[in-house]
């Protein structure tokens, strides 16, 4: 998650911002499974919900480390709700059989230094 952050396709969030909002998300979650790919979707869905939202800093210092702009938070919405959108694509490509496929939707999140199908 850190690498599709610091993707120039949209704002960058901190470091510390999004590792406490996805510990935040599995805190919340009743199970994770050992395969990157199926908690990727679950991921971006929850940046996507929850990037207006206020993020208590878990050291109780800041008190809201959640302080991206209107606009910011604006384009990680929209990035986070494409990439859900793909990631589902990707997972049910798999599903299907068509590894190929799916690696190359992996590859429109995670972009060109993503590995190819090969």
């Amino acid at each position: 998650m850190k690498y599709w952050n610091n993707r120039p396709t949209m704002p960058s969030m901190s470091s510390y911002l999004i590792e406490n909002m996805l510990l935040n998300y599995y805190q919340n979650s009743t199970s994770a499974s050992q395969f990157v790919d199926i908690e990727l979707p679950g991921s971006f869905l929850y940046i996507r919900d929850n990037i207006y939202s206020y993020v208590p800093d878990p050291k109780e210092i800041q008190g809201n480390i959640n302080t991206l702009t209107l606009d910011e938070k604006s384009k990680i919405w929209d990035r986070a709700n494409l990439d859900y959108n793909r990631s589902l694509d990707a997972r049910s490509l798999e599903k299907q059989g068509k590894h190929k496929e799916s690696i190359n939707k992996w590859g429109e999140i995670f972009g060109s230094e993503f590995p190819t199908y090969g």
